[in-house]
């Protein structure tokens, strides 16, 4: 006759214990029973003396515990079901609740705060008629999704909210196995094969059984990769022999289970949890579960980084992306991906449009935090007054309007990974001294909060100022500088690199259009004179932007190279006059910085290009005489019109009069 191994549960639980019976293959007969007892069950109904080993969770286990004198192994989520069920339940409530039976919980759940840096909301039941009032309190405060039993999760709906069922069907397949294994186990002699063959060998975790002195009896091949030993080097061995944690001592005396208990072996960080088995009111072995807190660490900066990419931290520059021919920069790029192997503070200096936040992100993206979150922030857009909470988070009820539950705060986000602190001058200095304490210590309180938080960030800053200078004027904090300034990176502004003009400006117009960028490609040597007349105050952003709207206003794709040239020269003289605050150049340094312009503009176009030579000079003299028709022949007039000097427009007309002459005189048609 086969063993029988039964399971009582309810519900939900039952559902997916069915599941999980029907994909396996046992030699043994499985029953589900659904049932929820209670303290007044005196004793199981008769059809289920034949069961060997029940497999149960939570209150029925318990329960089940009081009531028979067979083996009763207990359901229990593992760290990473807790980890999963967290993962999920956050994409339908940022402050979801685990509500799981017992106490036991409350100790593993604050070492796994520790652990990963996180906060779990939780609470217990023992009775369940306190379950369903629980779960109405925690409705009220605005919770909108339950993590739970299934009993649990059916209260949960039936109130309106969501509902993560904490058992996922492979970790019920992993307890059944075992409640196999050990009813094969006690019907046969054979304990050592059939427990190989089902859960010790294909599970990731290490499982050990010991006697009821502790003394090792069996292990799996994980198991042996944490003593660093094999199996028969440890059987006959007691395995407190390899544990630092005297907590777990306790097991072999007091008779009661033990849960994700932090431990060592041999210098390995592990998580420990120690099953008691009973039969017939004596405990005859345990099973204890051991994890890799590196392993539970992994998992938790993979579930981070899909809530990263949800929220939009993500970097998305790095160093390749970079275009420059200049010595002076491809020096401190490679100074800046240096820099970018350590995890020390950086302070990014530079003028406004220079690329500091393109810089922090190819920085992040080539250091060892590259898989984790970058939360970039610009201190100078945030009100004053929220800065503090935004950076720091917020507990629940700190000030009006406060999200339930709390906010985290970008710290907190940017935990494992980088937080790029953008415009760094612009704080005050008392949100200073907070931001150097927490520097300092690694932690922060939240606005209104009780309870430290330890992170663990990279943190770049930049800025536009000299923050030297404003040390020395008390406008910032000397020790915060030393903070954040222990390396330096400056961006050097778009004028001192002016090889790179041409290249970053060709870039920007492929973006936008390629046929004229590849055009303009070929008349690079006039393009350049034109566009290095202009010092670009507003560095790499203002020429991107800049050939954004020359791209709108031309409709580039249907001018001719050489009208396009013409109305880059004349955009970036318009920028010249509107930079020095006037309509027209009136001084002798702004007419000689636009003779400058006007002398390499696309009218000195080169000999060898005759058609392209015409059309920019057909396409500029048209543009004189619709200037003088507008304006009745006003010639000053006509000039403020097409914003150049009266005198060029002059010279520019004796220019077409002589051209027109030769033309005509060689029996050509150019006007």
């Amino acid at each position: 006759m086969k063993p029988v191994v039964c399971a009582l549960s309810i519900g939900r639980l039952s559902e997916v214990i069915r599941q999980a019976m029907d994909q396996m293959e046992a030699e043994v007969t499985f029953l589900v029973y659904d049932s929820l007892l209670n303290e007044s069950t005196q004793r199981l109904p008769e059809e289920l003396d034949i069961v060997d080993v029940f497999v149960s969770s939570g209150h029925n286990a318990e329960t089940l515990k009081k009531l028979v004198d067979r083996p009763v192994i207990t359901i229990e989520p593992s760290i990473y079901d807790i980890l999963l069920a967290l993962s999920k339940a956050k994409t339908m409530d940022d402050k979801p609740i685990i509500i799981p039976y017992g106490n036991d919980y409350l100790k593993p759940l604050r070492e796994i705060e520790n652990i990963l840096s996180i906060v779990i909301v939780q609470r217990s039941y023992i009775e369940i008629e306190d379950l369903n009032r629980i779960i109405i309190e925690e409705k009220e405060k605005g919770r909108r999704c339950v993590i739970g039993s299934g009993l649990a999760c059916d209260l949960a709906e039936k109130h309106g909210m969501k509902s993560i069922f904490l058992y996922p069907q492979e970790s019920i397949k992993a307890f059944l196995q075992i409640a196999v294994d050990l009813a094969l186990s006690l019907n046969s002699e054979i304990l050592k094969r059939k427990r190989l063959e089902t859960i010790i060998d294909r599970t990731q975790r290490g499982i050990v059984f010991v006697d009821h002195e502790g003394v090792i009896s069996i292990c799996n091949p994980e198991a042996e990769r944490y003593f660093g030993a094999l199996e028969a080097q440890l059987v006959g061995k007691n395995i407190l022999d390899f544990l630092d944690d005297m907590e777990l001592e306790g097991i072999l005396h007091i008779r009661e289970e033990k849960k994700n208990v932090y431990a060592k072996i041999k210098d390995i960080r592990c998580i420990i949890s120690a099953i008691p088995i009973f039969s017939k009111g004596a405990m005859e072995n345990i099973l204890f579960f051991i994890e890799n807190v590196e392993a539970i660490q992994k998992t938790d900066r993979q579930i981070r980084r899909a809530e990263t990419w949800q929220r939009g931290f993500v970097a998305k520059h790095s160093f390749s992306a970079y275009v420059t021919k200049s010595k002076k920069f491809e020096d401190m790029l490679q100074t800046a991906r240096q820099y970018a192997l350590s995890d020390e503070a950086i302070v990014i200096l530079g003028e406004t449009g220079s690329g500091k936040e393109m810089l922090a992100q190819s920085i992040h993206n080539y250091s060892t935090r590259r898989n984790n979150a970058f939360v970039a922030v610009n201190c100078a857009t945030i009100n004053e007054n929220l800065l503090e909470s935004e950076l720091f988070g917020y507990a629940e009820g700190a000030f009006t309007g406060a999200k339930k539950g709390g906010k985290e705060g970008f710290f907190e986000m940017a935990h494992k990974g980088t937080i790029f602190l953008d415009e760094i001058g612009e704080i005050s200095l008392s949100l200073q001294t907070k931001l150097l304490r927490v520097i300092q210590e690694k932690e922060l309180l939240r606005v209104g909060g009780t309870k430290m938080i330890p992170f663990d960030a990279r943190i770049l800053t930049a800025t536009n100022r000299d923050l030297w200078e404003m040390v020395q004027k008390k406008q910032f904090r000397e020790d915060l500088y030393y903070r954040l300034n222990v390396l330096e990176l400056e961006i050097p502004p778009l004028r001192e690199h002016s090889e790179d003009i041409l290249p970053l400006f060709l870039m920007f117009l492929a973006r936008q259009n390629p046929f004229l960028a590849e055009n303009a490609g070929q008349s690079s040597r006039h393009l350049e004179s034109i566009l290095k007349a202009y010092s670009w105050p507003g560095n790499i952003r203002e020429m991107e932007n800049f050939v954004k709207g020359i791209c709108i206003l031309t409709s580039a794709g249907n001018m001719d190279i050489g009208e396009f040239l013409i109305f880059v020269r004349e955009s970036l003289e318009k920028r010249i006059m509107r930079q020095s605050g006037i309509s027209r150049p009136h001084t002798a340094k702004q007419r000689d910085k636009l003779g400058d312009m006007e002398n390499n503009s696309a009218v000195a176009l080169p000999v060898g290009d005759g058609r392209l030579k015409g059309k920019a000079l057909e396409y500029e003299y048209l543009q004189i005489q619709d200037a003088l028709k507008a304006t009745g022949g006003n010639c000053t007039q006509a000039a403020r019109h097409l914003g150049i000097s009266r005198s060029t427009l002059w010279r520019k007309l004796k220019e077409f009069e002589k051209m027109k002459h030769d033309s005509a005189k060689n029996e050509t048609h150019m006007f």
